[in-house]
């Protein structure tokens, strides 16, 4: 396995990152995939871990006429096919993140009940949970099925203001239900 290095510039002048190559690494550097200008390291108990973002350019093919409409709700993404500006058909995808953020809201109130966020059994309790790798993972899946529907019709997708009503729906939920509007929206 071939060996590199990266050269990273700080306080101290410049610092030679060396890096072991794999597949995944070597599948972008090779296929048409540029390096961006961007680099983040992070130091993860004596390993320096190097994220590397990669940008490709590519054509988009869609018809004009055809479109996708999405509707996000809390528990489903409902979305409208139209072709030559017709209804032509309607999917609805059961994603139940408002239920995963309830059942996870529940765990959390279990494990910090009677104890302080900062207390080290709590605080290891609530590193287990992987809420947002799981909510995570239904969104990319509802994402790639979205993506998929576009393409087999060459459409565009039309999709609404996530987080315009969120403010108003949050100030208006009781204490309890709050987290709900904005827990389910997917991270950036």
């Amino acid at each position: 396995m071939r060996e590199g290095y990266i050269e990273v510039r700080t306080h101290r002048g410049w610092n030679r990152i060396g890096y072991r190559n794999n597949k995944h690494l070597h599948r972008y550097l090779y296929n048409d995939w540029k390096p961006s200008s961007e680099l983040r390291l992070k130091i993860a108990g004596g390993r320096i871990l190097i994220y590397l973002t990669f940008t490709k350019e590519f054509e988009v093919y869609y018809n004009l006429d055809n479109s996708v409409a999405v509707d996000i709700n809390e528990n489903n993404v409902t979305l409208a096919v139209f072709i030559d500006r017709r209804l032509h058909e309607i999917y609805r995808i059961e994603t139940n993140i408002g239920r995963i953020v309830i059942a996870y809201s529940e765990r959390r109130r279990r494990i910090t009940e009677g104890r302080s966020t900062r207390d080290r059994v709590a605080r290891k309790s609530l590193r287990r949970l992987r809420e947002r790798e799981r909510k995570g993972d239904v969104i990319h899946k509802t994402a790639r099925i979205i993506e998929e529907i576009a393409k087999k019709h060459d459409a565009s997708l039309v999709v609404g203001n996530a987080h315009r009503g969120k403010s108003r729906m949050a100030s208006n939920a009781r204490k309890r239900v709050r987290h709900r509007s904005t827990s389910a929206a997917p991270q950036n």
